[in-house]
């Protein structure tokens, strides 16, 4: 896509408005930048013959009128004229410098948090192939680059460009041949010094950009592993890492840095050059020199200004080329998930058929499945890349404070999925019921699709083919509202660095936290005790990840979360895995607690976990292949009385446990 184009889908309708004024102003002070160049002759002509002012009618109705009547009155009323000229000039300018910058750093702003939520609103495939470093370098650097040395170069270009046409035009009217033969041989010179070097440019810009998210994510994976990187003493390997990518970011940098600096040295020197020749050659006219001298102070003038327009024009020109790729970036992921060509990570939800369907008896067709183009909504991310995308997101939060009950059943009929960029099916024709108020659990092996199971029903991942339906409606037609009335809880829990109450809350405004409501489901979650007895209580300080607490309280912390909103249906992914037998009987209690007042999704790996619950499912290979009560699988299902013989077992009894046994 070309630059101009992309810089300009990065703009609503109203920026665009302002873009086209602010141009129009910089036209306007491009005028005052050659009126203030040229109106230094008239004047260097005044003091030579200020007589000359009385033949001009404008100007002797005006002196008149001022009573002026010496030659030192008219060369001082041109004066305070020049300098009247030249403050005005420079006032206008700068409101307009005032105004170009208030655009740009105010839409560098609304861009980093448009792409932003267009990454958070983003389907959760999405993320699944997209590095976090990467998306962190977009939000952080690429805007902020995309605007300081690519859109305000742009900027600049465009001013500089009607600035030194303008002029050019004024000194090729009063001199039609020593202006044309100095702004050509100006030309030539500077479009040379742009050609040697905008092709190394363009390289070392995209390798720039490589580097710097190669360093953003070394950082985060050195000091995300610095407990085993400090147990095995492998420091050094992420520092070297992170220092090679730093090195040649750097190098490319300089480079950047060397060629700005250039321009201005190599035009000072064609600048004087020029005037040398410019010199010779009036002279070599035979003009007098009353007549040299205006001509002269014209072109002093002129190369005052022009010698840093020109420079400005080719740093302009270098910046927009080595900074390009962040254009690039920014624009081909807003295009890409607000026109939906993210097709495989980026799949629409909301493209399944959202009326009300019969649960029971519902008859689906390959077509109903998959509908036309024309039958979709505007998908979150669509909506949260798109110019207006903060109209969308408040109509998201409206829908969110409606949420949609489960007052019967939860049903996966048919429902098949594949993960994008894969050819295997996780699930496939997977047909259940959840009836409220039970609680159920996903078991099976490892990669059996349990997890992409869950998934399916938050919501998060759209389903290739069938239908997940609430009380008989497919949850994509009200996506926002069926998630408001969800808790999820995962294993590692998500914690901020902040206080108890923040993370119970999560997301929420301080202003609209309930401490009551908080006491509640730390009470639900066993954990009110505790908090009762720190010195600080809800506002205690918890570290990155929940560090100052044990793994047990960072659970039941995460249980708080979910239960705190209220959920209709809680959904605990693998939640005790990694916790001590002691820790995870205790959370299975206050889990069971739970059950008959919401509706319970369990996964799993210890079967001792979902003993008590009312019907396991049992997946394989992506597929259903039996259901019921602990006792009844265990009695008839194959796979799942495997399962239950390795949870039986000793751990020295275990396949492969004699090898693993240390000498």
């Amino acid at each position: 896509m070309p630059l101009l184009r992309q810089i300009w889908s990065l703009f609503d309708p109203r920026q665009r408005r302002q873009l086209l004024g602010l141009f129009l102003l910089m036209l306007i002070g491009a005028g005052f930048e050659a009126l203030g160049v040229g109106i230094v002759m008239p004047f260097i002509s005044l003091i030579n013959d200020p007589s000359a002012a009385y033949e001009i009618p404008l100007a002797a109705d005006l002196l008149n009128t001022l009573g002026v009547t010496t030659a030192n009155g008219v060369v001082m009323a041109a004066g305070l004229a020049l300098l009247l000229t030249f403050t005005l000039k420079n006032l206008f300018l700068g409101l307009m410098y005032h105004l170009k910058f208030r655009f740009v750093f105010d839409n560098q702003v609304r861009l980093s948090r448009r792409i932003f939520g267009a990454y958070l609103y983003s389907p959760y495939a999405f993320h699944l192939h997209r590095n976090s470093a990467q998306l962190l370098r977009n939000v952080n650097e690429e805007v902020r680059l995309s605007f300081v040395h690519v859109v305000i170069p742009l900027l600049t270009l465009a001013v500089e460009l009607m600035v030194v046409g303008v002029i050019a035009l004024l000194l090729a009217a009063v001199e039609p041949l020593i202006a044309p033969i100095a702004m050509l041989s100006f030309g030539l010179v500077s479009y040379g010094f742009y050609r040697s070097v905008r092709q190394k440019s363009a390289v070392l810009g995209k390798a720039q950009q490589h580097h710097a998210g190669q360093m953003i994510q070394w950082v985060n994976q050195g000091l995300g592993g610095v407990k085993e990187a400090q147990l095995l003493g492998v420091q050094d390997f992420f520092l070297n890492t992170y220092t090679e990518h730093s090195t040649r970011y750097a190098r490319a940098m300089r480079f950047h840095s060397f060629i700005k600096e250039i321009p201005r040295h190599v035009i000072e020197t064609m600048g004087l050059g020029g005037m040398i020749l410019v010199v010779l050659l009036l002279i070599a006219r035979g003009q007098p020199l009353t007549q040299i001298l205006p001509v002269l102070g014209l072109f002093a003038m002129a190369a005052v200004r022009m010698m840093p327009s020109l420079t400005r024009i080719i740093a302009a020109l270098t910046s927009i080329r080595h900074f390009r790729p962040s254009v690039d970036v920014i624009a081909t992921d807003l295009e890409a998930l607000r026109s939906g060509e993210l097709a495989e990570i980026a799949r629409s939800a909301a493209s399944h058929t959202p009326s009300t369907l019969n649960a029971q008896d519902v008859e689906f067709t390959e077509k109903s499945d998959t509908p036309s183009a024309e039958q979709s909504p505007l998908t979150l991310a669509s909506a949260a890349a798109s110019p207006d995308a903060e109209a969308h997101r408040q109509a998201l939060a409206n829908a969110r404070q409606h949420p949609r009950p489960l007052e019967r059943e939860l049903r996966l009929h048919h429902v098949s999925y594949t993960y994008p960029q894969s050819t295997t099916p996780s699930l496939h024709e997977i047909d259940l019921r959840i009836e409220r108020g039970q609680s159920v659990a996903f078991v099976g092996p490892s990669g059996a699709g349990k997890t992409t199971c869950v998934d399916l029903i938050l919501g998060l991942l759209p389903p290739d083919l069938g239908q997940i339906l609430v009380d008989g409606q497919n949850i994509h037609a009200e996506l926002a509202s069926w998630q408001a009335s969800l808790g999820y809880i995962a294993q590692p829990v998500y914690l901020m660095d902040d206080t108890i109450r923040r993370n119970i809350a999560f997301g929420l405004p301080d202003a609209t936290v309930n401490d009551e409501e908080v006491w509640r489901a730390l009470e639900d979650a066993r954990l009110a005790s505790t908090i009762a007895a720190l010195p600080h209580g809800l506002d205690t300080e918890i570290g990155e990840g929940g560090v100052r607490l044990s793994g047990g309280q960072r659970q039941r912390l995460g249980i708080a979360r979910a239960l705190y909103r209220r959920p209709d249906l809680l959904v605990l992914d693998e939640a005790t895995s990694a916790l001590d037998n002691t820790t995870e009987r205790e959370i299975t209690r206050a889990i069971e607690r739970l059950s008959g007042r919401i509706t319970l999704i369990i996964i799993a790996h210890r079967l001792s976990t979902v003993r008590h619950c009312d019907r396991l499912f049992v997946l394989d290979q992506g597929r259903l292949i039996d259901q019921g009560t602990y006792d009844e699988l265990a009695s008839r299902c194959p796979t799942f009385q495997q399962m239950v013989q390795a949870a039986e077992m000793p751990p020295s009894s275990l396949p492969g446990a004699r090898q693993l046994r240390l000498k």
